[in-house]
Order: structure tokens, then sequence, then C-alpha cells
């Protein structure tokens, strides 16, 4: 067979992923380091814990990606005919990658330099706040953004977005800069992933090649900022939207489970919103049938600040009615039927079934599992297969749902 994906971690604790697929042209690669929005606090070199300014992940991609010794990361792997390169961060991590035809081997030793060999500078410091503070301006323009922030504000104590704020980022020093790299860059809170037609035996061992030359101190994974207080709103009331629209939120707290405990959870809460919320099934149909929503309900659950975050909205001026089917379907649980769970789980299966056609669809859910839930292992059959309705009831009726925010954006 063509496709596989093979896991391993180095000696000095780096994650690797490669997934072999010998029908493709290109190879991608991207290092993958555990440093975002969510990351509220660091050790620096005295040991002292200090607080992270707001947008210091995403100020620190910016300045990793410009500021290599090598020079800007990007003009070196164009030099090199990349098909594609960048970094992003988000509120879970920082990634740096490239997509290229040939002359893979320059540039994966080109991304490692170039991510450990940042030139901290007093004044590149101060250069890379320009474009950060425009990209900060340009996202306060987006009303979606604007919006979006403040609804996370109504769930949580210390919500800022990755991208940060103007005056949180001034407050970033050349000193403070490299502090915070040493902690967070390290092997054992990275990964490496490397996708595409290659040669396994070969590309292992250029990895190994290219770190021999590098050590690191206080090397360790890195845990992040666990928020899981009560609701900070139970209702609130966002002047300026689009459209009118009603968002129920629920934060869980999942910090007394065990790592495969929230992996099953998670498979269980995704079968289960989809069962009940999306297009066909009975929520959907009631509120729209009886004129209480435009359009079709959304939902999506994600993981924020060591919770289980999901919200379920609708544009809709009608909040007492849309939240109390809402709170009836997840305070109901037993009346989730096995026919339901049955259907989406057989709909999971297939889903599962055809990701190894797609090389981002095989990875992508591989790296989540490990950053949600240290689960180090590939989605299987097997696993769907082992999952069963009565499981699924006895565990979610032990979920807390009681956490709720209500949040209404009014058209204006």
């Amino acid at each position: 067979m063509n496709k596989k994906l093979k896991f391993m971690t180095l000696d000095n604790g780096l994650k690797v992923i490669l997934y072999s697929d010998k029908t493709k042209y290109k190879i991608s690669a991207e290092i993958l380091t555990l440093f975002g929005g969510d990351n509220k606090y660091f050790i620096d070199g005295k040991g002292k814990k200090r607080k992270i300014y707001p947008g210091t992940a995403h100020y620190l991609e910016h300045y990793v990606y410009e500021n290599s010794k090598y020079g800007i990361m990007g003009d070196n792997f164009y030099k090199n005919d990349v098909i594609d390169c960048n970094a992003i961060t988000n509120i879970y991590n920082t990634v740096y990658y490239f997509k290229t035809l040939h002359n893979f081997d320059k540039c994966l030793n080109l991304l490692i330099d170039s991510v450990y060999n940042p030139v901290f500078d007093k004044q590149r410091v101060e250069n890379t706040k320009y474009p950060v503070f425009n990209e900060i301006r340009e996202s306060n323009d987006r009303l979606d953004r604007r919006n979006y922030y403040k609804k996370m504000r109504c769930v949580f104590n210390n919500f800022e977005p990755a991208i940060g704020n103007i005056s949180s980022v001034k407050k970033i020093t050349c000193n403070y800069l490299e502090e915070v790299y040493k902690y967070f860059y390290v092997p054992r809170n990275q990964i490496l992933t490397i996708c595409g037609n290659f040669d396994e035996d070969k590309v292992i061992k250029l990895i190994r090649n290219i770190y021999k030359k590098y050590e690191f101190t206080n090397n360790e994974k890195r845990n992040v900022f666990v928020d899981p207080s009560n609701i900070v709103k139970k209702n609130s009331t966002i002047i300026g939207g689009n459209l009118n629209s009603i968002d129920v939120m629920y934060k869980i707290d999942i910090t007394n489970l065990n790592n495969f405990d929230k992996y099953k959870l998670d498979w269980y809460i995704g079968w289960f919103l989809a069962a009940n919320f999306s297009r066909y099934f009975w929520a959907n149909e009631y509120l729209k049938t009886n004129n209480i929503i435009t359009g079709d309900i959304n939902y999506n659950s994600y993981y924020m600040m060591g919770c289980l975050f999901i919200d379920i909205s609708a544009y809709t001026t009608k909040k007492k009615e849309f939240a109390k089917i809402i709170d009836k379907v997840v305070n109901n649980i037993n009346e989730f039927s096995k026919d339901d769970f049955e259907l989406v789980k057989k709909e999971a299966k297939l889903r599962l079934s055809v990701r190894k056609d797609y090389i981002g669809d095989v990875v992508g859910p591989f790296i989540d599992n490990y950053i949600y839930f240290e689960y180090l292992k590939e989605d299987t059959i097997e696993f769907i297969d082992s999952l069963s309705y009565d499981e699924c009831v006895r565990i979610l009726s032990n979920v807390d749902f009681s956490n709720r925010s209500i949040v209404q954006t009014k058209k204006g």
C-alpha cells in the first residue's frame, strides 16, 4: 500500500509524524510549536512565573519568520522554488510550513534552522511591531471578529484573541521575547510533520542529522492555562451584527477526565450534536417549521483553556423559544435515540474510510488527538466499532451542561 502514517519520538523529545503517499507529487513539512493564545504564563530564566502579554505567540511567529540569522524564511524558501510557505498562529499553536516539488532536503534544513536561529535585536523587535499593529487594526475592522471576541468574553474570564491588541504588543521587549521563545520553542513542545511523496528511511535519517547540531535546555512540554470556572455572563446582548442571531454556549469542565476518556467523549459529543442539530433532524425541522429560526442551526464544539466549548446558534430574534429547545435537547440525553446514534456512527465510519485519499484528513486529526488529549494513535474503524449507544448515553448523562451562556446579537 502506498499510503501510511508513522509516528515516532526523537531522543530530544520531538514528536515526528510522517505520512508517505507515493501517489502525490509534492512534499510538505511543518514545525508546530505548542504555543498560542491559550498560553497565559511562562517561566523565565530565573525560574519566575510570568504573565504572557496577549498576542505574544502571534508576534513571535512574525519575528521568527522574518528574523532568522539566515534571513527571512519565506524569501529563502522561494529562492528554492517552493509552491507555498507561511506561518500561522491560533489559540493552540504556531506553525511554520512549506510545500515543494523538489529541493526538499535543502528546504527542510532551512525550515528547522530558521525556527531555531532567530536573531534577537531591540530594533528588529520594534520594527516587527508595525506590521503586527496593522494586522490587529485590520482584524478589529471586521465586524464578525469583533463580535466573536465579545462572545468569548462572555464565557472566559481570561479570553484574549491570539492576535492580541495594540497595547499588549507595545509591551513586548527584546529580553521578554527571547525568554518566551526559549521557554516554548523546544523539541518536547513541538511536532514535526512531513507528508507526501518521500522515502521514509531517508527522511528519518535527514531529520536526525539536522537535529544533531542542536542542544536544548529546559526541554519540556508546556501546559496551557486551564479556566474551568463558571460562565462570566449568563445573558448578554451584542449590538451591531449583520443579522439577528442567538448563541447558546456551554462551557464544560473536562479536567477530571483522563486523556482517553476525553478522546472518547469528543466522539460522543460530536455524534450527539450531529444527531440532534443537523439539517434533517427534529430540532432543526421543528424550529424552522414554527418560524423560530431562519435557515439552519449551526453548531460547533472545540477546546479552549482546558475546557470543552459548545456553541449552538441560529439566525433569530426569538431568544427564549430558541434557548428552550436547545436546553431541552442537551438536558434530555435519554431522548437521543439508538437509531439516530447508529446512523451518525455509520456516517463517521464512512468519512473515516475515505480519509486516506486526503493527506490533511489523516494527519490533521492525528495532530488534534495529541494536542487536545495526548492520545498518540490514529483514528480507526475498530475504535469506532467499539463505541456503543449505551455507553454514549451513560457518559453524556454525566456531562454538566448547566454552565451556559446565551448571547443575543442584534442587527444594527
